[in-house]
């Protein structure tokens, strides 16, 4: 039998390390958890698996919230976090940004993860009132994790911690227990025993670089639909969520008919508005009679409506003409990007005596003489011109210095194209 390829959960700085204990608490059979910080002390009195103290020249007592020193000691141990990441087929990221050490490694390990390995990154961002510092810290920090990750989920403490009732270790502790359900849930589509497994690659094709929201339950089959109405009410999903596509990933007990798994799947289909698809995942399990569920979302987008109905083809300006020599369109650019395109109103005036000028009401169009074709060229210009202008045929020519711009450049260069 094959050995299952563990997915790698790591917990970067104090709160990700919070977050690393109660996902080790559930003993997830195929997870194995990496504790890594700057503060020695910190690390060597986590209650997991395995543990990386980042070790510096000149301290071992964490970064003191800054994200330079954090920067500084991860060049110092890039070997370990290398090793921490490489050949991981799955790779979990948690930590709070906006202070040092995680801020800064937990963007570090995403860019230094293989280009095959799935990534999820679930951190928390910091209260409004702990100031614009730590704020825009953590909104960089998770930017360059989102570009990373194949899901990046954000959770606010204003909205999970803020309003809550509970003491404050009470608090925490209730969040990071939503975080380490989230990843259970995330393990179990995962596993090779899921009736349904995630499809890694429908993740990153649907989910990667989108805006996402999470949100999980745990109910009994009588009361499932309370439980996909906790999901679509939590503090981490957008309220009257449209969402794009989603993932619904489903832990139930082993006991479940595939008339109650249908239910649930059923039920989650009702419960929620999407707009492409919905993705599941069913993995059963002795250990509960319970029902958890994860539903992760991207949010919808409205599209501009695309105009179909054929239009006239109208002149280009002077103005489009400028618009199209600034871009980067190789055709035009070989031409005029070493001086500026001619004023057609000043060319005229230099052709108009400056006694018909005033007189004259409309502007006289300058087209210099062509260069005349030999008798045996003239069948074969004539066949060339309607391919040499293409889209273009039935448009006033668009010339410059006696070219006509509109000629694909290699027609123009004389370049021979050999034929397939």
């Amino acid at each position: 039998m094959a050995v299952e390829n563990k997915i790698r959960v790591v917990g970067i700085g104090s709160a990700g390390i919070r977050m690393l204990e109660e996902v080790q608490a559930l003993n997830i059979s195929n997870v194995v958890c990496v504790a890594i910080d700057t503060d020695i002390e910190c690390v060597k009195n986590a209650s997991v698996e395995k543990k990386l103290p980042l070790k510096s020249n000149s301290n071992t007592s964490g970064t003191g919230g800054d994200t330079n020193v954090a920067k500084t000691i991860a060049v110092q141990n890039i070997n370990y976090l290398t090793k921490v990441v490489n050949n991981a087929k799955t790779l979990v990221i948690l930590g709070g940004l906006g202070g040092g050490t995680a801020t800064m490694i937990a963007p570090i390990l995403a860019k230094i993860a293989d280009n095959t390995t799935t990534i999820f990154s679930i951190t928390a961002l910091p209260m409004d009132l702990e100031g614009k510092t730590k704020k825009q810290l953590s909104k960089n920090s998770f930017a360059f994790l989102k570009e990373k990750s194949t899901i990046a989920i954000s959770l606010q403490n204003d909205v999970l911690l803020a309003n809550s009732n509970e003491d404050i270790e009470s608090a925490y502790k209730s969040a990071n227990k939503k975080v380490a359900q989230i990843v259970e849930l995330i393990a179990s589509g995962l596993s090779a025993k899921a009736f349904l497994k995630i499809d890694e690659s429908i993740l990153k094709n649907d989910f990667s670089h989108h805006q996402v929201f999470a949100g999980s339950a745990t109910a009994t089959l009588q009361n499932i639909e309370n439980a996909f109405l906790e999901i679509k009410n939590a503090p981490t999903m957008e309220s009257d969520l449209k969402s794009e596509n989603m993932l619904v990933a489903i832990k139930c007990p082993k006991s479940f008919s595939m008339a109650d798994i249908k239910h649930v799947l059923q039920t989650a289909h009702d419960s929620f508005s999407v707009e492409d698809k919905i993705s599941y995942s069913v993995c059963s399990s002795n250990e509960s009679n319970d029902v958890k569920i994860l539903a992760i979302a991207t949010k919808a987008v409205e599209k501009p409506v695309v105009n179909l109905e054929p239009t006239e083809p109208e002149q280009i300006s002077k103005s489009q003409t400028e618009v199209v020599a600034n871009s980067k369109d190789e055709s035009v650019v070989d031409i005029i990007d070493q001086d500026p395109l001619p004023n057609p109103e000043e060319e005229n005036k230099k052709l108009v005596p400056e006694s018909e000028s005033v007189e004259t009401t409309q502007p006289v169009e300058f087209k210099p003489e062509k260069p005349q074709p030999k008798q045996s060229e003239k069948k074969e210009q004539i066949l060339m011109e309607f391919d040499e202008r293409g889209l273009f045929e039935n448009t006033p020519k668009n010339e410059y210095k006696n070219i006509d711009i509109d000629t694909p450049t290699f027609i123009r260069k004389g370049i021979k194209i050999p034929p397939l």
